[in-house]
This record gives structure tokens, C-alpha cells and sequence, in this order.
């Protein structure tokens, strides 16, 4: 994969000299767009249903992800029955399990080489982060297997570890802590263990999983609570202390912590401390995965590596997964599911609320970091209760949700779960599997190009400040709405470069900034861009936390062309913000959207790419329409007809072809209408996605 030759700010495990890190995060080279691909989970029962595999082979999914494929169980071990357990019955020998553990895996690497052959390239199994279950006192679940570790011996097994209680995260004060709970209800009459992933004693326990997969042919692992982990213990505390004496000097130690380098326990301080604290679990987790990569590596020569712990906050792609695969965005709250489109939920007596739905901010993300990771969208129909005829997929919502990758994520998937039940799902794949590997060329290697850029940094988070990661996404629903081509930023991917591609900037509550951000934001005005922000306590604080002076941040609230005091709404962004002319030509109008005219048009939604950003031979405009009705009983989509665009060009570019390329279509040849700085396109029709390719060369 090509890589641009761009630092991106990310934190390593040491710096390269002992100073306060300018930016608080290390670096790494961008990595453009990828191919997006189609997946499926699925916790059923596959092992030994040639049904299932037969099934496969019509729309293979790149990635399918099982839970039963992981030989040994990954929370209580080989040896365990949890359903003898609770009916009182004695639990089978360890000669007994081994054989056991010999009969599944060659049912595993049976249904493996079968997945294979029906064409799916990346088979995958379960693993958690960080949970292990059983009963020491009992002697259950892992304990019974710790006790009986010779059993296995001819299972690759590593020197026996320490007992498995002395694997457990602990709190500030030494006690155990868990995520979730530790009497939880499935793991009954046993308990729930969180374990720390810096605990050497548990890395050997997980690497035996691993290696046990990796030798059994998977290609990878799916690694469940990819998030989990707030530990104080001792190996912790250790490599806490090694954190900061690598990353500042005896003199900033002094100066900013007081000579003292203990973790935070107070998680709602909101100081340097904290995020110090809250970057080291990330910096452990990212070693972590990155060890799993490389156990299985060392077996298969490759290993996908796919954690679960975005959860809406993508940028968590920017630290702890930023070398995974792929991330899991398990979308499971709100009333309205998470599935894409539109959300009808009945009141009362033919009264329906209606939401549209959409993933924007969480795939936009990935490209605004440029890490390797990519994110996998997984949606619930209602949570915790579902609403399946009203809230979950249909064939309409299969193909809105693959969209929302390919156009807004640089690659990545929407997940489909237990396809079994939806006979929709093959299709849907089998079609979307086909135009993805058509326009591979048109998908990969690319770096988003927009007309309006918000600066959305990760820190503020690792100090207890949300506020810039609801004010984006309230500015990215905002100005996409008006039909604008609206890109991130993050510590990593602003500079004067970057900003001087865009013709508006916005900086979403922003409290803490550093002085070369505040700099280059000066800059950019300074060079003719509009900047508006969002807050009037914007850059209150330094990089480090300290509190900056009104008078040092004057010169950056002068700059902006606005400064809006809470957050971006519809009517600010009609009227009190000059913004660039929106893709969509609204003047034009089309005969499109079962809303009618202009509302039909409100649910179109853009994103652009170029192959380059400093020479740009092409130019992809995705459209995406959410007109699109969830539900399992629903099938409604509001198409559009003769839609028009004003596309903008790169400057001093003029396009000289356009080919618009849609799902289950020919390709097919547009002509330009050519303005200044604008190529003008009209789309004969779009459903659910397509995407206009550009062919361009020097206006001169």
C-alpha cells in the first residue's frame, strides 16, 4: 500500500528526546483511502453446516468473523462446560477435553479451508481484551484449566503462568476492577475477570489463544472490549513511571507534576496527569494489539487484527488502533437504531417521529487520521429493546450502509450480522462485492479534498473534554446538509498545507490548542481563508492543560471571520457564515426524493477524494442519499432524476471527462459543463450511492 510522506501525530511508547512532546502525540506516515469490502459476523452455529458454507458462495464476504472458531474457549478455557456446571453435573477429565480439543480443531480448520473455497479471504474468530471467567474457590472455568495445564501439553502450551487472579486490573487502591460486573448474569455460577494487558502473566495466556488460532488457520482475530482497560496495577504503575520520564525531562517532571509520577486516580481532574494516564491505556492497548499481530504473524506470515471499541468515538483510531485492520463501531443506542436512513417509530394513533439516520462522523474520521485502521459499522435495530419491522435492514438499508463506507470512510464496511435471517444480505453483497472490485482502482490510494475542513482534535478527550467531539459532529450534520464537501482534521493532518486547500475552517470548542495550531490558523487567514469559531472559550488552554491568558489569544479570535458562541446550528450556518457554493446545484432542482424538491435534496450527502493532493490527475465525488426507508418491512427509496452538480476543482485544474459508476449499472460517460473553477455534471439518476469519476489536467 502506497503511503504519502506525511507525519501524522500520533503517541509512541518513548519519545526520541526527553522534552515535553510538542504535540503530545507521536508520528507516523498517512495512509490513503482503501478498498471497502463487505462482512459478515455471525455467533450462530457454523461448524459443520455445509448449508452455511454452501450459502457463502453466493456473495462471499472479504471478512466473516465467528465465535466458535476460537478452539479453546476465550474466557474459560478448554476445559470448561458451563452446561454441566449449572445442571450439577461432573465436568469431563482433562484426558477427556484434550481429545475434545483435537475433534474441534479439525472441525475449525475443516470449516476454515471450506470458508476459503467459497471465496471469502479473511476468516476470523473471537478474543476478548481483556475477560477471562470461572471460580477460583470452586475451581471452575480458567482455574480448573490452570490446574490441569500438563493436560495440554501437546498443545504448544507456554510455561505455566502465575494464578490467574494475579492477572486482574486493579483499581487505586489495590482492590479488583471490573468491567461490567463481576457476577454477571452469563457467566453464572461463576464470575467475570477484567485482566490487564501489561501483566506478562496474562500475555502468555493470550498468546497461546492466539497461536492456537494462527495454527489452526485463521487469519486473523476479531478482539472483543478492544477499549477495556483502567488499571493501577503494579506493572502499570512501573510503566507508567517509564511513560513519563521518556516523554518529558527531570526538570518538566518536576515543574508540571511535582516530581511525583503516579498515575491519576481521579478520572475527572481533567490535568495533565490525566491525560497522561488516559494516553498510557491507550499506548498499552496499541502494544497489546500489536503483539497479538505478532504472534499470529509468526505462524501465518499475516494477521488481521480487528478490535471493538469505537463505540461513536472514532478517533480512537488516531491511538489505540491506529495499526489494527479495522475498528468495531458497535452503534447500539438511541431510539431509533443505528441502522442508515430514515427512522419511523409510531406514537400513537397513526403519529410517527421520524430521524434520519447517518454514520458520517464516525467514517469520517478514518481519513481525517490517515492510520491503516478503517472502521466497521455495526447497527441495532433499537436498544436495548429491537424494533426489527420498523428499525432494522432491508436490502435498501445493506446497500446505504456499504455506502456510507465507500464514501465516507476511505474503505471500511458496514457490518452484516447472522445473514441467515436475511436473505436480502447475499445479494446485496454479491452486487456491491462486484462494483467494489471494479472501481478498485478509483477507491485506493486516494486523500480527501473538500470545501470546508473542521479542525476536530483527539487530546481534549484525554483530558475529560468532550465538547469538541459533539460541537464537530453537530458542524459536520450542518454544512453536509447544505450539500458541501466537508473533510476533518486532527492533530495530525493540520498544517498550513492542509488548510490552504479549503475554503472555510471551522474550529469546533476547541479549549485546548497549542501555540503551533494557533499559529497556523492565524496563518491561514492570514492567507486569505475564512475561519469561524465555534465558542468563545476556544484555545483557553495550552497543550500541556495550563490555563492561556486572553491576551494570548486574542490574535487567533481576531482571525476568525466569526465566532459563534455555543455550537454551529441551521440558522447560523444560513446566515451568519459565507459558505462556499454547495455541490448540489440548488437552483437547478431535480425531479428526485419521495420528500419532494428541496427536502429530497437535504438528505443528499457528499464527500470528494483526488489521487493527489499537490499534482491531482482525478477527482471522485461520492453521492449518497439517505431518502431511504429502514425498516424490515419497508422497501421505499426516494431516487432522484436529472440531478445536477457544481462540482469544484482542484485550483488552476480543468476536468476533462466524467464517467459516473453506480451499483448494478453500466458505467456511464457524463458531459462537462465547464465554469470557472467548476465542472458541471447532471446525473440521469441516483438511488442509494454513485459516485462521479473526473478526469482532469492544467487549465492553463
Amino acid at each position: 500500500m502506497r503511503k504519502a510522506a506525511i507525519a501524522i501525530m500520533l503517541l509512541g511508547w518513548s519519545a526520541l528526546c526527553h522534552a515535553a512532546p510538542d504535540n503530545m502525540l507521536s508520528t507516523f506516515d498517512y495512509v490513503p483511502t482503501q478498498v471497502p469490502f463487505t462482512h459478515i459476523l455471525d455467533y450462530g452455529g457454523v461448524l459443520g453446516s455445509e448449508e452455511y458454507v454452501a450459502a457463502l458462495q453466493q456473495g462471499p464476504p472479504y471478512l466473516i468473523t465467528h465465535h466458535e472458531l476460537t478452539i479453546t474457549h476465550p474466557y474459560f478455557g478448554p476445559m470448561c462446560d458451563l452446561g454441566r456446571i449449572r445442571a450439577g453435573e461432573p465436568e469431563i477429565s482433562g484426558e477427556e477435553a484434550a481429545e475434545k480439543y483435537r475433534q474441534n480443531r479439525e472441525r475449525v480448520e475443516a470449516y476454515i479451508a471450506a470458508a476459503h473455497d467459497a471465496g471469502v479471504k479473511v476468516v476470523t474468530s473471537y478474543i476478548c481484551l481483556m475477560t477471562t471467567g470461572g471460580e477460583p474457590d470452586r475451581r471452575l472455568g480458567l482455574w480448573r484449566f490452570w490446574d490441569n495445564w500438563d493436560a495440554f501439553d501437546e498443545f504448544n502450551l507456554p510455561p505455566e503462568p502465575a494464578d490467574p487472579l494475579t492477572w486482574q486490573q486493579r483499581k487505586p487502591d489495590g482492590s479488583e476492577h471490573h468491567f461490567y460486573t463481576k457476577d454477571h448474569p452469563a457467566y453464572k455460577p461463576m464470575f467475570r475477570y477484567s485482566n490487564c494487558v501489561n501483566n506478562p502473566d496474562y500475555q502468555a495466556w493470550h498468546r497461546w489463544v492466539v497461536e492456537e488460532a494462527a495454527r489452526a488457520g485463521l487469519d486473523g482475530v476479531f478482539v472483543d472490549n478492544g477499549g477495556s482497560l483502567r488499571c493501577y496495577c503494579d506493572h502499570c504503575r512501573a510503566g507508567f513511571d517509564e511513560w513519563l520520564r521518556d516523554r518529558y525531562t527531570p526538570a518538566e517532571i518536576a515543574e508540571l507534576f511535582g516530581g511525583d509520577t503516579s498515575m491519576q486516580a481521579n478520572l475527572s481532574a481533567g490535568d495533565l496527569r490525566l491525560a497522561e494516564t488516559q494516553l498510557f491505556w491507550q499506548e498499552s492497548i496499541h502494544k497489546h494489539l500489536q503483539r497479538i499481530r505478532g504472534w499470529g504473524a509468526a505462524i501465518r506470515g499475516n494477521f488481521y487484527v480487528y478490535p471493538n471499541g469505537l463505540h461513536g468515538r472514532a478517533h480512537y483510531m488516531a491511538t489505540r488502533f491506529r495499526d489494527a485492520d479495522l475498528g468495531m463501531d458497535e452503534n447500539s443506542s438511541g431510539d431509533f437504531g443505528g441502522h442508515p436512513g430514515i427512522a419511523r417509530r409510531h406514537v400513537v394513533a397513526g403519529l410517527y417521529m421520524r430521524n434520519v439516520n447517518q454514520n458520517m462522523m464516525s467514517f469520517r474520521w478514518a481519513p481525517a487520521i490517515g492510520a491503516n485502521c478503517r472502521v466497521s459499522m455495526m447497527s441495532y435495530s433499537g436498544y436495548p429493546k429491537r424494533d426489527e419491522p420498523n428499525l432494522g435492514p432491508n436490502v435498501n438499508v445493506g446497500v446505504l450502509g456499504l455506502a456510507e463506507a465507500a464514501a465516507f470512510g476511505g474503505g471500511g464496511t458496514y457490518l452484516m450480522y447472522r445473514p441467515t435471517g436475511h436473505t436480502w444480505m447475499a445479494p446485496v453483497r454479491e452486487e456491491m462485492n462486484a462494483f467494489f472490485a471494479r472501481n478498485a482502482d478509483l477507491y485506493a490510494d486516494h486523500y480527501p479534498w473538500g470545501q470546508v475542513a473542521i479542525f476536530a482534535p483527539a487530546l481534549p478527550t484525554y483530558f475529560g473534554d468532550r465538547t469538541v467531539e459533539e460541537t464537530a459532529r453537530v458542524s459536520l450534520d450542518v454544512l453536509s446538509a447544505h450539500g458541501l464537501l466537508v473533510d476533518l482534521l486532527t492533530e495530525g493532518t493540520i498544517s498550513p498545507e492542509a488548510l490552504a486547500r479549503y475554503q472555510l475552517v471551522v474550529v469546533p470548542r476547541v479549549r485546548i490548542l497549542s501555540d503551533a495550531q494557533m499559529q497556523a490558523l492565524v496563518g491561514y487567514t492570514n492567507a486569505g481563508g475564512r475561519l469561524v469559531i465555534v465558542g468563545d472559550d476556544t484555545a483557553t488552554r495550552d497543550r500541556l492543560g495550563r490555563n492561556r491568558p486572553d491576551e494570548a489569544r486574542a490574535q487567533l479570535l481576531q482571525a476568525a471571520a466569526v465566532v459563534l458562541p455555543g455550537t454551529l446550528t441551521a440558522l447560523e450556518a444560513d446566515g451568519a457564515i459565507e459558505l462556499p457554493a454547495p455541490v448540489r446545484d440548488q437552483e437547478a432542482g431535480d425531479a428526485g426524493g419521495a420528500a419532494g424538491g428541496a427536502a429530497g435534496g437535504d438528505l443528499l450527502r457528499f464527500a470528494a477524494y483526488v489521487d493527489d493532493w499537490a499534482r491531482p490527475r482525478e477527482l471522485t465525488v461520492h453521492c449518497v442519499n439517505y431518502d431511504v426507508d429502514i425498516g424490515t418491512v419497508n422497501d421505499r427509496v426516494g431516487s432522484h432524476e436529472d440531478l445536477r452538480l457544481r462540482i469544484p476543482l482542484p485550483a488552476g485544474m480543468r476536468a476533462t471527462a466524467a464517467t459516473l459508476h453506480a451499483p448494478g449499472a453500466e458505467d456511464v460517460t457524463l458531459p462537462i459543463s465547464a465554469a470557472p473553477g467548476v465542472a458541471e455534471v447532471t446525473l440521469p439518476r441516483l438511488d442509494i450511492y454513485a459516485f462521479v469519476a473526473l478526469e482532469l489536467e492544467p487549465a492553463g
